[in-house]
């Protein structure tokens, strides 16, 4: 059974490596404008968390999509909505207790290609957190954290080497494991949907400046 294993994951590891030839063929796009894509995480830090308001203000100069919420928010409604003429995305959660700390939802942002943080850009406000009793809960119960997506190997750059991870990953998963925060980073193809080779291809499509952003 080990050796069939390790047969198999071989096969597949050698399958997902030829995807890098051959995606090399495409060719470069000077033309293209191309900016910046950052996930801002709103972050839990209070497993008592029944109830926030949480407002992301956004620079002129960025444009911003609605949040999405994770599995901790699966236990009562959530919503989010993008406010173009005030520049705010708003995030409110009504529900049972998250029960744990961790991400409560992620808010996609694109920026200049010459930022270096988003946080540059976009920062909070109308912060209103309770618990299950109505009682308020200290604004910092939920932080914000960020990552640059496509930057898979976390160096704050986006080139072929993170294509190159996911497809290692992808083939040999025990001797490339990537965290959560790094499969994030990667799923920039159908996001949601895990990682796949179509990830790779679209952060090397990127790095050729084919595409403007995620």
């Amino acid at each position: 059974m080990k050796k069939i294993t390790r047969k198999i994951m071989a096969a597949v590891s050698a399958a997902v490596m030829c995807a890098i030839p051959m995606a090399s063929n495409l060719s470069a796009n000077a033309a293209v404008n191309q900016s910046k894509t950052y996930l801002v995480i709103g972050v839990g830090q209070n497993p008592n968390i029944a109830f926030f308001d949480f407002t992301l203000n956004y620079d002129s100069s960025v444009n911003a999509n609605p949040g999405t919420a994770t599995d901790l928010c699966k236990n009562g409604y959530f919503s989010s909505s993008n406010n173009t003429s005030q520049r705010k995305v708003l995030h409110t959660y009504n529900g049972a207790a998250i029960g744990a700390k961790g991400d409560l939802f992620t808010t996609k942002f694109v920026a200049p290609m010459n930022s270096d943080s988003i946080f540059d850009y976009v920062s909070q406000s109308d912060v209103k957190i309770r618990n299950a009793s109505g009682t308020t809960l200290s604004p910092s119960s939920i932080t914000l954290d960020s990552i640059l997506l496509g930057d898979v190997d976390m160096n704050g750059v986006v080139d072929i080497n993170d294509a190159t991870l996911i497809l290692q990953s992808i083939g040999n998963p025990d001797h490339y494991p990537l965290t959560d925060r790094q499969i994030l980073a990667g799923d920039v193809y159908e996001s949601g949907s895990g990682l796949t080779g179509q990830d790779a291809l679209t952060i090397q499509r990127y790095v050729l400046g084919q595409i403007e952003h995620f």
